[in-house]
């Protein structure tokens, strides 16, 4: 999920019971559950930069940031700059950079 609201995780994801001892147990204490399940979320003053709150999955946001620079700096179907994106096309380079993610893991 990706957002430009301040809204909190447990507000904007309702994960299933059972999902949620699948992947983390029985034991999780809730604001660890809420600090790595917090979206991804655009910064306002640079449209391509992710940030988080709250502290969490770090390795997973600089993984993620990184594709998506990637993405946006050496993209060769472009034909505008990079930087001057719309909000929309910043959106569809995080989801080639998350697909380039899950097609290293495949």
């Amino acid at each position: 999920m990706v957002t430009n609201s301040n809204v909190s995780s447990n507000e904007m994801i309702k994960f299933p019971n059972e999902l949620i001892k699948i992947v983390w147990g029985n034991d999780i204490e809730q604001s660890i559950f809420e600090r790595w399940s917090q979206p991804f979320e655009f910064s306002i003053d640079e449209r391509s930069a992710l940030i988080q709150y709250e502290g969490g999955p770090c390795s997973v946001l600089t993984t993620v940031q990184a594709h998506l620079l990637n993405e946006l700096i050496f993209c060769q179907r472009c034909k505008n700059d990079w930087r001057q994106s719309s909000s929309d096309e910043i959106d569809l380079h995080f989801l080639n950079a998350l697909v380039s993610i899950l097609h290293l893991l495949s």
